[in-house]
């Protein structure tokens, strides 16, 4: 319940925010259809559908789509240089490219959150877990460790970024069985 009315105020804070601009814009438009023909008004009109929906996601590009065939049909009547055609063919544009980019940039902005989520979590899991995990790069080299594996083997966690696997195996295991980069990389995993 909480989640779907944090999404009305969202969403009418959007609408308040993109109207104001849209009124803005729109009206700079309604005053340049006197002076500007009907073309340079439709790129115009174009470049509000496509910065509402990017800024604003499928909502800035629905209702700046709406405007923007408003204005294309006031800059129809005043000019009278565009054909019935031409008026449908740019709605319907307006309105395609619209919902598209509007849907496209709340897609990405879902999926971006998603990964922040899980990155959290990894992240979460990573520092909290009991067990000893390093990362390393394709040279041994480690690139991060948790703080279990800072308290098992005794060294601050700056001094393990500084080492590589080679530098904390007890050299007789690695006479025993030396370290290949390309088994644990290919998680073929050493028995420790």
């Amino acid at each position: 319940m909480f989640s779907l009315v944090h999404n009305i105020k969202d969403f009418s804070r959007k609408i308040n925010k993109i109207l104001i601009l849209l009124f803005f814009y729109s009206m700079a438009l309604l005053i340049l259809t006197k002076i500007l023909p009907t073309f340079f008004i439709a790129i115009l009109a174009l470049f509000l559908i496509i910065g509402s929906a990017l800024y604003w996601g499928l909502v800035g590009g629905i209702v700046s789509a709406i405007l923007a065939t408003f204005i294309n049909i006031v800059s129809f009547y005043v000019t009278k240089q565009a054909t019935i055609r031409s008026l449908v063919t740019g709605s319907i544009a307006y309105f395609g490219i619209g919902i598209l980019l509007g849907r496209f940039v709340n897609i990405t902005r879902t999926q971006r959150a998603e990964l922040q989520e899980n990155e959290g979590r990894y992240r979460n899991l990573f520092e909290k877990a009991n067990d000893a995990i390093f990362i390393v790069n394709t040279k041994g080299k480690i690139q991060n460790i948790n703080p279990a594996a800072c308290k098992l083997l005794g060294y601050s966690r700056d001094e393990l970024l500084t080492k590589s696997l080679t530098d904390i195996i007890l050299p007789e295991d690695l006479a025993k069985e030396p370290i290949d980069i390309n088994r644990v990389l290919n998680e073929e995993f050493y028995n420790c």
